[in-house]
């Protein structure tokens, strides 16, 4: 029941990356794949973004354990890139991260992340 919910609330903004379809989320799983590195090996911004974005249908899924995994690996994968490119992909982990945890019930937890997105977003004068 709370997962349908949530998807109801995300279904009200619009989807910037062309990744989501809520109604049908294997296919918006499918759709982020695409965007990912097939090799796994050439990771750039965008791909971390897809990434961050694979963890949130995850969430939304139930497979909890999957998206804390990619998470996990977008934290790794934004210290390597260019620090140019670094700040989309570190405001979308900051984001997926909060919404996983709002997920799993832990609101507070979740708090310190939208805060850390909304500063990084603020004072570069970004929004998503």
């Amino acid at each position: 029941m709370r997962v349908v919910s949530i998807k109801e609330q995300h279904a009200q903004f619009p989807d910037i990356d062309g990744f989501w379809d809520f109604n049908d989320l294997e296919k918006t799983e499918s759709n982020i794949k695409q965007a990912i590195p097939q090799d796994g090996v050439s990771w750039d911004a965008k791909g971390v973004e897809a990434l961050t974005q694979l963890a949130r249908v995850q969430g939304l899924r139930g497979d909890v354990a999957s998206a804390r995994g990619n998470l996990s690996l977008v934290q790794k994968l934004i210290e390597k890139l260019d620090p140019a490119s670094q700040l989309r992909p570190k405001i979308r982990y900051a984001l997926e991260s909060g919404r996983l945890l709002g997920l799993t019930m832990v609101p507070t937890k979740a708090q310190v992340f939208f805060t850390e997105a909304w500063n990084l977003a603020f004072a570069a004068k970004q929004f998503y």
